[in-house]
């Protein structure tokens, strides 16, 4: 669920970053999706900050509104990787 959080020295709507528990779900879509593999694996698990350095270094953009991962060129292959 996304909550949007009221800053109230700027008025400005912040929102909430994805958790750990959603990216490991949205990383383990793109393995079984793009067949890339070592970026999560159960055996061998990494910080949010670490997933979300590989992520970035697949190609890969991280929309934490959405809660989806973007593909940072827009190719055929290469499709928008929803949460639901």
């Amino acid at each position: 669920m996304l909550f949007l959080k009221k800053n109230n020295v700027t008025n400005i709507y912040m929102v909430k970053e994805i958790s750990l528990r959603d990216l490991r779900k949205l990383v383990s879509k793109l393995n079984k999706s793009d067949r890339i593999e070592g970026v999560y694996s159960r055996t061998n698990p990494k910080t949010k900050a670490q997933l979300m350095t590989e992520v970035e270094k697949k190609g890969y953009i991280i929309d934490h509104e959405k809660k989806q991962l973007r593909p940072r060129v827009q190719m055929m292959r290469r499709k928008v990787i929803k949460l639901n």
